[in-house]
């Protein structure tokens, strides 16, 4: 089942003595009307119990708002149970749900951190400081089901309110700490979390998605470690010709895009938030059945609109790019004709193509890679004078030989900051992972990899 919209039915009040308003509530900056994707689950994995920045900014402001000490950031590694205490990323601050009084300023707290901002941002500060769960009072709020469920665990939360915080939220990675980053609807980023995740078809045959854990201790900065979905389904490998994923829906989660070898697109929508073991991908939401001659596709926010458009390449030689018409409703397509045909240079010594915001300024950009060896950058200059709605008019950048040893590319945000970075498949079987470095060379935007893979022999895409 896809999703066009996050936003679904919440409990609006956690418990009958709920006040109207959050009088009792702490102070918060102003914000402008763009906001942070609903942090995912993600929890404890490893064991470091040093208070993390964030968390501590959070305890700060409770404290001097209620006045009281914290009841806690860090829980020694070896007490049992799963915690993200135990990584210094979980908060909990002392409420007494006994007490007319400090029942009503924890019921206060919550409900300004789920409150809708005057924007129309459901849940608007949790998910500006990364939050990604709550319990209070026998109760329990998650980004996984966005509403209030009965808690049943060891201690009913009736004496403090627990919070705990995505490595974004605790490494003050998100809006509440500073403004967002250009956001980058390339590809890649399955969990909104604004750093991009990797969608494969293995060499077994499997739809898989690598979770990025880059911000993660433990991982040394390292972005993809291991498998976080894949499908039981083994025949992907023989099914797609060319995918790639991206917001085509406009709700800041990563959409699938496949085109098979019966010459369909078929655009699987993101149930990452919706389906209760986070599966993103687990049914077709819009095909279209006429793309046979077609042979690769890349998608990415071309317009700056939030929605995702498509760039394609047919058999004759010819670049197509589609923009969103962002009808995403029922019975509704987001693609109909092509806004700019290219009718030449893009024959068969095109081996891929991806889109994703390689300059940073918002608007992907088109990359390339050339039975020459070329790696081509066609910088986005849809806004310039003159261009007439065209994209896409030159080369702004180039690698001129090397990479016709690649044969699969994709672009997206992996470092997260705002800026495309690139990923390759050999056919030596290694995945390369490129930093895009224009912030520090400002020449060049990638000079090598930064990541290396060595043993993904047999993976047929990547995006």
């Amino acid at each position: 089942m896809a999703r066009a919209v996050v936003g679904v039915a919440v409990i609006a009040a956690v418990s009958a003595t709920v006040a109207p308003a959050a009088h009792a509530a702490p102070p918060a900056p102003s914000f402008g009307p763009q906001i942070d994707a609903y942090a995912a689950n993600d929890p404890q994995r490893t064991c470091d119990p040093t208070p993390k920045p964030g968390v501590v900014d959070i305890k700060n402001l409770l404290v001097s708002t209620y006045g009281r000490p914290s009841s806690g950031i860090s829980r020694e590694c070896g007490k049992p149970g799963n915690s993200e205490h135990k990584e210094g990323r979980a908060l909990d601050y002392p409420f007494n749900a006994f007490d007319a009084g400090q029942r009503a300023q924890g019921d206060d707290l919550v409900n300004w951190l789920l409150a809708t901002d005057q924007y129309g941002n459901q849940h608007a500060l949790l998910r500006r400081m990364g939050i990604m769960y709550i319990i209070w009072n026998r109760q329990i709020w998650s980004t996984s089901t966005l509403s209030w469920k009965p808690y049943n665990g060891a201690s009913a939360h009736t004496d403090h309110v627990h919070l705990s915080f995505s490595w974004s939220g605790a490494l003050q990675k998100t809006s509440w700490w500073s403004p967002l980053k250009p956001i980058d609807r390339s590809e890649g980023d399955i969990t909104g979390d604004g750093y991009a995740d990797l969608t494969t078809v293995t060499a077994e045959g499997r739809l898989a998605v690598f979770g990025n854990g880059i911000l993660v201790p433990g991982n040394n900065g390292v972005p993809f470690h291991g498998v976080m979905w894949q499908t039981d389904n083994t025949n992907w490998n023989q099914d797609a010709v060319s995918i790639t994923t991206a917001d085509v829906t406009g709700d800041r989660f990563a959409d699938f895009l496949v085109l098979t070898n019966t010459g369909k697109l078929q655009i699987y929508g993101n149930g990452f938030l919706l389906n209760p073991d986070q599966s993103p991908f687990t049914g077709v939401w819009r095909q279209y059945d006429n793309w046979s001659g077609y042979r690769k596709i890349a998608a990415g926010d071309i317009n700056q609109d939030g929605f995702a458009d498509l760039a394609a390449v047919t058999s004759s030689g010819k670049l197509e790019v589609f923009l969103n018409t962002k009808q995403v409703g029922d019975g509704q397509s987001p693609f109909s004709g092509p806004l700019k045909v290219y009718e030449s240079g893009w024959g068969t010594d095109v081996i891929d193509i991806a889109l994703g915001d390689v300059t940073g300024d918002g608007y992907a950009d088109l990359a390339a890679i050339r039975t020459d060896g070329s790696l081509q950058v066609y910088g986005n200059g849809i806004l310039l004078p003159g261009r007439e709605n065209t994209p896409f008019w030159d080369v702004s950048w180039q690698v001129v030989s090397g990479w016709n040893t690649v044969y699969d590319i994709s672009l997206s945000d992996i470092t997260g900051d705002g800026f495309a970075d690139l990923t390759a498949i050999t056919t030596g079987g290694e995945l390369q992972v490129y930093g895009n470095v224009i912030g520090h060379t400002k020449t060049d935007y990638y000079t090598g990899a930064h990541w290396r893979y060595p043993t993904w022999s047999g993976v047929h895409h990547v995006a």
